[in-house]
């Protein structure tokens, strides 16, 4: 990632509300939640973003305040050094 990619954002523009709501979510990854992040919803206001398989059930709809959104996906795996 590089400053001008649309995917960094300097730590100190994440408020406490987003930091709390962030670690509270993480709480949720293992089984069928594969991570989760900090995100817009499609009006631009701060969510949480849960990736998660198709078959995961009753996740939340709001985090610390947060709305939550639900991006479907496959597992998310870390290669082996040697698949670089």
């Amino acid at each position: 990632m590089t400053d001008d990619d649309g995917l960094s954002v300097p730590a100190e523009t994440i408020t406490d509300q987003e930091s709390a709501a962030l670690a509270e979510a993480a709480a949720l990854v293992g089984g069928e939640v594969s991570a989760v992040g900090l995100g817009n919803t499609d009006d631009g206001d701060p969510c949480v973003v849960v990736y998660a398989s198709a078959q995961a059930e009753n996740l939340p709809t709001e985090v610390a305040g947060l709305p939550v959104r639900v991006v479907v996906s496959d597992p998310i795996l870390a290669l082996d050094e040697d698949e670089g």
